[in-house]
């Protein structure tokens, strides 16, 4: 692009802002919770209209869950075809208390947008469309469009890799691009190579056939609560080491390049440390553990009586759920497997162990030059050098893309890195929501000069 067609892209935004404000509160207001099935059918149907309005061809496609809207556009030029994804369902808005405003009652304060799915992910994938509008006003060309958007990313994408499998041909492209996610904590423009992959588990132990009294059956009955405990224990040594055999096996170290960029993220770890309830050591062994290594998190466990004051019981029953991230090239079924077979070689070999969630990683080399075209895309629209992360600590459905359809993938975060996504009072900067519109737009033009 120009250095005229950028200041054309810009200006057009900033007069457009008010309708761009407007177009993000109509699917604000409308709740579309998968957990819950509310406004899933009525968000699709205004999704869909509104990519028609846009130029796309709209289509709500069926899957074995909620529906996927699939854009299509034409483009103005030629180039190389991106695939752009989002998602349009939410998260609950409980506690719904201790929400400024009502979650799906959008509200403008002190320059930011608040409403449940504001950030994550209306905003951001809405700013695609606006810049496929945008360009078209201005005559600027951009390649052919194929936008994706899922109704389940909240629960896991469940429905999306076999989606994807089965409409190849629908969604040929020659590159991926999402937007999702917080900015880095530095709230400079952010862009992402990968993600750790995850598994989620429930590990359910049984001691005595029913709940018992202490006093008639203390020191002779088997209690699930210590059982679960002993088996938690053998999980990971004091100082925070993960006992499973086999659990680092196999990963490689980061390049130097990788080093490199690490090292030169912003990084404040007074700040971390506050954050982490704890030291979370130099940027580069903070920045390492969260992109290269796997972990070993217990996120709950429910067992035996908790209420008001005393209850005499020896618990029967005793359930945790566990959650691994992961790192190349572990796979969930590995992870799960020496999970298994830990608790046989512990003594726990009667645990009844039920997958909850399963996702691989995925990680696009930062030597790829789609790596340094997003960069300068990024770097026109917002004046600053962007961040670039190898990897984020979460996960993101990027296999998906990655290995179904041999695409390399960049994403980018256009909300803020303190937008309270899954939180009450979610919020977008309407600063950075028409900063993501510019970004996309940049980035098209760049993908027609390509």
């Amino acid at each position: 692009m120009t250095a005229a067609e950028i200041e054309a892209v810009k200006r057009r935004i900033d007069a457009d802002r008010e309708r761009h404000i407007r177009d993000l509160y109509a699917l604000l207001s409308i709740p579309s919770i998968t957990r819950e099935r509310e406004g899933i059918e009525s968000c699709v149907s205004a999704l869909a209209a509104r990519l028609e309005q846009a130029g796309f061809r709209a289509q709500a496609l069926p899957t074995s869950g909620n529906p996927v809207v699939v854009g299509r556009h034409p483009g103005t030029g030629r180039g190389r075809r991106p695939l752009i994804y989002g998602h349009y369902d939410v998260q609950p808005a409980d506690p719904a208390a201790s929400w400024t405003t009502p979650p799906f009652v959008p509200a403008l304060r002190n320059g930011r947008i608040y409403a449940r799915g504001a950030g994550d992910n209306k905003g951001q994938l809405l700013a695609h469309v606006l810049a496929v509008e945008t360009l078209q006003k201005l005559g600027i060309p951009f390649p052919p469009v194929t936008l994706l958007v899922e109704g389940e990313e909240e629960t896991g994408s469940r429905s999306l890799g076999p989606f994807v499998t089965a409409n190849r041909d629908l969604l040929a492209a020659d590159v991926f691009f999402g937007a999702d996610g917080p900015r880095h904590e530095s709230n400079r423009p952010t862009i992402y190579l990968g993600c750790r992959g995850l598994l989620a588990v429930d590990v359910a132990l049984r001691g005595a056939p029913r709940d018992l009294h202490s006093g008639h059956w203390g020191g002779v009955a088997v209690s699930g609560a210590w059982r679960m405990i002993d088996l938690l224990s053998s999980l990971r040594s004091p100082d925070g080491r993960v006992l499973i055999a086999g659990f680092e096996d196999g990963i490689p170290e980061p390049t130097s390049d990788e080093l490199r960029l690490i090292q030169s993220l912003p990084f404040d770890p007074a700040r971390g440390a506050d954050l982490a309830g704890g030291h979370v050591g130099s940027a580069i062994e903070h920045h390492v553990a969260l992109m290269f290594r796997p972990t070993l998190s217990l996120n709950g466990v429910s067992t035996g009586y908790s209420g008001p004051g005393p209850k005499t019981v020896i618990p029967a029953r005793a359930n945790a759920k566990l959650d691994m991230r992961l790192v190349a090239p572990q796979t969930p079924d590995d992870m799960l497997a020496l999970l298994e077979r830990h608790l046989a070689d512990h003594g726990f070999a009667d645990a009844d162990v039920t997958p909850l969630f399963a996702m691989p990683p995925a990680r696009t080399p930062l030597d790829h030059p789609f790596v340094c075209l997003v960069r300068d895309a990024i770097a026109a629209a917002s004046g600053a050098e962007p961040v670039i992360l190898p990897a984020i600590g979460g996960t993101i459905p990027q296999h998906v893309f990655q290995h179904e359809l041999g695409l390399p993938c960049i994403w980018s975060a256009y909300a803020n890195w303190d937008q309270a996504n899954h939180a009450p009072n979610e919020n977008i900067e309407v600063a950075c929501y028409l900063e993501g519109i510019a970004q996309s737009a940049f980035l098209l033009a760049a993908l027609a000069d390509d």
